[in-house]
């Protein structure tokens, strides 16, 4: 059997800004279209993924106030049309979306900080943590070298220290080899 995944990283802001005197004369416009759609290759290589962990689309996890879960993100199970898979263990990851469906103000995720091996490769150092806001997202992209993931680096971390119960949904999408190609 041949497994194969066809993936993109898309991000992007669009935006059509204009200002009308009172009358409705258009005195300045500004439209456009901030973006990045990447189509990433099956495998291992550079600009390459080979494996996804995500929550159905339509479906959210959701955090109790004060509640936190940590993914081991060498150990992730899959569930797909009934059927529970363990994945193969990450070796690099390539991008991490997040999105906090919760609108209520003051309603936010932390993402990172683990208590044990902690995965904190695109947040700088141990111990670093990235907020995610209410009705927000988040996309960490290394596209072309990824972001190690190891027996000693490999938790995530996602904490609600809100007051409210938060729906989020998360994808990340990676590799299970070091990467074929080098990025010199």
């Amino acid at each position: 059997m041949s497994t194969s995944l066809v993936s993109y990283a898309y991000a992007g802001i669009r935006f059509d800004w204009q200002d009308q005197t009172e009358q409705g004369t258009l005195v300045f416009k500004d439209k456009g279209h901030v973006y990045l759609n990447e189509k990433l290759s099956s495998g291992t290589a550079d600009l390459a993924a080979d494996q996804v962990w995500h929550t159905r689309p339509g479906t959210y996890r959701r955090l109790a106030a004060s509640a936190s879960e940590t993914f081991d993100l060498t150990a992730l199970t899959l569930d797909v049309l009934g059927y529970s898979s363990t994945l193969d263990p990450f070796i690099e990851i390539r991008s991490i979306v997040i999105i906090n469906r919760t609108t209520v103000q003051g309603s936010y995720l932390l993402l990172g900080g683990a208590a044990a091996n902690e995965w904190y490769e695109p947040f700088g150092a141990a111990g670093d943590k990235v907020k995610i806001p209410g009705g927000s997202q988040l996309m960490l992209s290394n596209l072309v070298d990824g972001w190690d993931v190891s027996g000693s680096s490999k938790n995530l971390k996602i904490d609600n220290p809100s007051a409210v119960d938060v729906d989020y949904e998360i994808c990340i999408l990676g590799t299970t080899a070091a990467s074929t190609s080098s990025s010199a």
